[in-house]
């Protein structure tokens, strides 16, 4: 696996199911939308082998959008890695990576 091979520790992702994130707005009107990712963008979070704490962002078949995540990035000068997971049913699954800073 990608993350295992780059020597990323302490991984942190959540589940879809399993993780819920109630989020109110912050103009304090009655607005409340829920979350199943850290930020509304990743997917979990780990140290890479620098000890960085870096975000992960998972999907299948494409790669999310780079504007928000390079928003992200500039905003809170954090580093995030996109894992693009292509699948086929006659090949073997494909890992594509994307790193930004």
């Amino acid at each position: 696996m990608y993350i295992t091979k780059k020597n990323y520790t302490g991984q942190l992702t959540t589940g879809i199911s399993l993780m819920v994130w109630a989020l109110i707005s912050t103009d304090n009107k009655e607005k409340l939308y829920r979350a199943t990712d850290y930020w509304n963008l990743f997917d979990g979070m780990g140290f890479d082998q620098h000890g960085v704490l870096v975000f992960l962002q998972f999907k299948t078949n494409a790669f999310p959008a780079a504007k928000p995540i390079e928003a992200f990035c500039k905003q809170r000068k954090q580093k995030v890695v996109a894992i693009n997971v292509k699948t086929n049913i006659k090949n073997k699954p494909q890992i594509l990576v994307r790193e930004y800073d």
